[in-house]
């Protein structure tokens, strides 16, 4: 029922509507309400298409939130590839922004590419990731960027001390 309120409310925004933030957000939603994973991805996928060149912060900040809920259900839909690459383009998209929001959205990027490659065993890019991510936000004042910096430092503890590399 939330989904048939929301698709009715989008379809009437969408026809009705120039506000691109406003759209953003109601495809943001629609996504999140999805129980089936490929529809998700389509709904991620589709707010990426329509807004990927946009200038608007607020618009650029949802479309770096979906690739990165994107990159989350390739995940969860045995699509590890696909994640892989959407945290790597989320990055490369939005790390030279100097938008805070954007930056705390490339940080979150980062940790979640370090964590999906240390999932799937590929420990020297993981390794590469986390050290990345602390070099770029380690003296970063923002709250949201220290958080992705500690848990960085915590998944290299624990990625060094498995693979017996304390020193």
């Amino acid at each position: 029922a939330a989904l048939a309120a929301i698709n009715s409310g989008l379809n009437e925004k969408l026809a009705h509507t120039r506000d691109d933030v406003l759209t953003a957000k109601l495809m943001f939603i629609k996504a999140l309400c999805q129980s089936d994973l490929v529809a998700e991805i389509e709904c991620y996928q589709a707010i990426e298409d329509r807004f990927a060149t946009s200038s608007e912060q607020a618009v650029r900040r949802l479309v770096a939130q979906a690739m990165i809920n994107l990159s989350v259900t390739y995940t969860q839909n045995n699509q590890v590839e696909q994640a892989i690459n959407t945290y790597q383009e989320t990055i490369q998209r939005y790390g030279d922004d100097d938008n805070l929001s954007l930056r705390e959205q490339v940080a979150k990027a980062m940790f979640n590419l370090g964590f999906t490659y240390n999932k799937n065993k590929q420990v020297d890019q993981s390794i590469d990731a986390y050290q990345t991510l602390i070099r770029l936000y380690g003296d970063d004042n923002s709250h949201q960027q220290q958080n992705q910096v500690v848990k960085a430092m915590i998944m290299l503890g624990i990625i060094y001390s498995q693979n017996n590399q304390i020193d």
